[in-house]
């Protein structure tokens, strides 16, 4: 390929100086347009050298972050197994559960302490 470019560049300098008798204006300007689309080739091929390599490390990240999950996740792959008969069997509680008392019902202590209150010669009721 860079053959055929060298190639391309000596056929174009030749008509150039076949079209314009040996300018050497026109001679230095040719060799800074070829030199310019050498650089920009150059530069492309750079540009995509990078991304190719940018691209080689995202997927090298991303494969490494897969394998971890993969070993991850077969480690902890405990999967619970059931029999019909632990469903079927009635469990019994070493101690009875503590049943809350529904809301608003007061217990014996409260209204012990409320009759207390009362008796002990405050009122604290506003009246109108």
């Amino acid at each position: 390929m860079e053959n055929k470019k060298v190639n391309q560049e000596r056929i174009c300098r030749e008509a150039v100086k076949n079209h314009h008798h040996h300018d050497p204006e026109e001679e230095e300007k040719v060799e800074q347009f070829f030199a310019l689309i050498r650089s920009f080739h150059e530069a492309r091929k750079r540009r995509k050298t990078e991304l190719e390599e940018r691209q080689k490390k995202k997927k090298k990240i991303n494969s490494n972050l897969m394998n971890d999950q993969v070993q991850s996740s077969s480690s902890s792959s405990w999967v619970p197994s059931f029999q019909w008969e632990d469903f079927t069997q009635e469990i019994e509680y070493g101690k009875p559960t503590f049943i809350f008392p529904p809301p608003g019902s007061r217990s014996k202590k409260e209204e012990e302490q409320k009759k207390q209150g009362d008796e002990d010669g405050l009122d604290l009721k506003l009246a109108l």
